[in-house]
C-alpha cells in the first residue's frame, strides 16, 4: 500500500495528513485535470489523484492495523472522524479525491483556488493541530 504523506497520515488513530489540502472532486477526469494544474502551477508538492476504490481500500487497510491506543484515540478525535466519514461517503458514490502537500500559506491558497476551479469541494487544510475548511473562503 502506498504511503504518500510526508508527516504520516494518522493523528490519534484517525486520518490526519498534516500540511495537506484534501478535496473531493466530482469525476476522475476533473481530479486528473486538477492534479495536472497543481503540478503546472508549482503549487505545493505531491499532488495526487485518489480514485474512490483506492480511498476505500486504503481506509480499510489502515483500520485493520490500528493498535489499541490508536483505536482509543480515533474514538476521541470526533471532528476528524466526521471528516473521514464525509470523504468515505463520497468515495462510496464513486467520487475521487485529490491531496496536495502545502507547506506554506501561499501553497494552501493556490491549491484551494485551483481545486475550486476544477470543481473541488469539501476542501480542507490539515495544519499542525487545526483543520481549516477551505470551501467558501
Amino acid at each position: 500500500m502506498e504511503q504518500p504523506f510526508r508527516d504520516g497520515r494518522l493523528m490519534l488513530g484517525t486520518f490526519y495528513p498534516k500540511h495537506y489540502v484534501v478535496a473531493v472532486l466530482p469525476t476522475d477526469e476533473q481530479a486528473q485535470q486538477a492534479v495536472s494544474a497543481l503540478t503546472t502551477a508549482g503549487c505545493g508538492e505531491q499532488p495526487r489523484h485518489w480514485r474512490s476504490e483506492e480511498i476505500l481500500e486504503s481506509t480499510r487497510a489502515v483500520v485493520e492495523h490500528l493498535n489499541p491506543l490508536e483505536r482509543l484515540g480515533s474514538v476521541l478525535a470526533q471532528q476528524e472522524r466526521e471528516y473521514i466519514e464525509e470523504y468515505l461517503e463520497h468515495a462510496r458514490r464513486g467520487e475521487p479525491s485529490v491531496t496536495v502537500y502545502t507547506p506554506t500559506a501561499a501553497d494552501v491558497e493556490r491549491a484551494r483556488g485551483i481545486l475550486a476551479q476544477h470543481g473541488g469541494y469539501l476542501m480542507r487544510h490539515y495544519g499542525d493541530r487545526v483543520v481549516t475548511d477551505l470551501d467558501g473562503v
